[in-house]
Parts: structure tokens; C-alpha cells; sequence
């Protein structure tokens, strides 16, 4: 070990960090923990959902949470649901956002306590969504002026409507989907740790985002 290059003493170190931190990563009832804090924030159906990575990437940041800042369950969840639906509403993890999650996860790792975590997420949701963003850009022609699916600014409308328990217009229902539905997609998302098939049947490497690295 003594004798191997930098690069290579990173790439063990990197492994051991990966075998230690894995486990909290695929623990069960963490991940049914992050799953109720998607819903908290009124994502109950995974058909709301359009990105994955908003999902890999939030879990990323619970887990930090939970373990690096030990941060309580309703604490937790109240800044893991507020950072998904801000992550969602603003399409944040969908195309060239690898350095912006490489900003973060710097700005993260300078962090010491459970107090400037929570400065970190309510500083970049407050700075985005301001007033101005409510009353031209979110009704715009980037927002809910858009029609069809596949809108995450119609989609985040619909989580605020499931969260205040509104009424379905001359109906005495509300309009929560069944929170059933969503049971579905975290058995989709926890596949993805899995090697998919090829076209030729024989297994892919495996492309989800290292969870157990961005954890550290």
C-alpha cells in the first residue's frame, strides 16, 4: 500500500468508505423514512414524479442528515420534504446539474453542525423561490403555462393541493391520490441498485449515483 500511487491509495480509500457507508444506504427503514418524506411534501403518486435523480440525490442528503448532522426523524423529514419539492419544482437534477450537485456536495462537507445544514437548505429554497418566482416566472411560459405532461411546476401545484387537502371542484372528495400508488416506485428505485439486462441479456454495469460517497 505503502508504494502505490496517490491515485490508487484514493481508489482504495474510496472502496472502504463505500463498504462502511453502504449499509445506512440500503437499510430498509431508512429508506421507508425518506419515502414518507416524499410524501410529506405531497408527491403521493410516482407519476408526479418525472425525475429520478431527484429522488437518488435527496436521499443522498437525508442520509447526511440522519448521520453525519444526527438530525431528528421530524426534523429530518421536514427539511428532506421541503428540499424535494424545491428540487422538483425547479427541475434542479434534470439536465447539466452535475455541478451544481458537485457545489453542494463541497459546500456540505465545510459544514459542522445540524444548524448550518439547515442554513444550507433553507438559503438556496429561499433564495430561488421568491416572490417574483410565485408571481411571473412559476406562471410563465417555464411554468404552469405549459400544458401537457411531464410539467413539474403542474406536478408540484397538485403535491400543494394534496398537502392542503383541497376538495375536487362540486365534489365533497378531496383530491389525495391513493398512497398506494406511490408503494411503487421506491421498489422501482431500489431495482435500479441492481444490474440491469442489456440488449444482448447480458448484465450493464451498474449507473446509479454512489449514494454511500455522497453520504460521507
Amino acid at each position: 500500500f505503502v508504494h502505490m500511487g496517490s491515485s490508487a491509495r484514493f481508489f482504495l480509500t474510496e472502496m472502504q468508505t463505500g463498504k462502511e457507508k453502504l449499509p445506512d444506504v440500503l437499510d430498509v427503514h431508512s429508506w421507508h423514512e425518506f419515502i414518507k418524506a416524499i410524501m410529506n411534501a405531497g408527491y403521493l403518486s410516482g407519476d408526479l414524479i418525472l425525475s429520478g435523480n431527484a429522488i437518488f440525490y435527496t436521499y443522498a442528503l437525508y442520509l447526511i442528515a440522519k448521520h453525519r448532522f444526527n438530525a431528528s426523524y421530524n426534523e429530518n423529514m421536514h427539511l428532506t420534504s421541503l428540499w424535494f419539492f424545491y428540487a422538483s419544482l425547479i427541475s434542479l437534477y434534470t439536465g447539466s446539474f452535475e455541478s451544481t450537485v458537485e457545489n453542494h456536495l463541497n459546500t456540505i462537507k465545510s459544514l459542522k453542525t445540524l444548524d448550518e445544514y439547515k442554513e444550507f437548505i433553507l438559503s438556496r429554497v429561499n433564495e430561488r423561490l421568491t416572490n417574483d418566482y410565485f408571481d411571473i416566472t412559476l406562471v410563465g411560459s417555464e411554468g404552469l403555462a405549459v400544458s401537457g405532461r411531464g410539467n413539474n411546476a403542474w406536478n408540484a401545484y397538485v403535491a400543494s393541493l394534496n398537502i392542503m387537502n383541497a376538495k375536487i371542484l362540486f365534489s365533497k372528495s378531496n383530491l389525495l391520490v391513493s398512497k398506494s400508488t406511490l408503494s411503487k416506485y421506491p421498489a422501482r428505485a431500489m431495482n435500479c441498485f441492481e444490474p440491469a439486462p442489456s440488449s444482448a441479456g447480458q448484465p450493464k454495469k451498474i449507473t446509479v449515483p454512489s449514494l454511500f460517497s455522497l453520504t460521507r
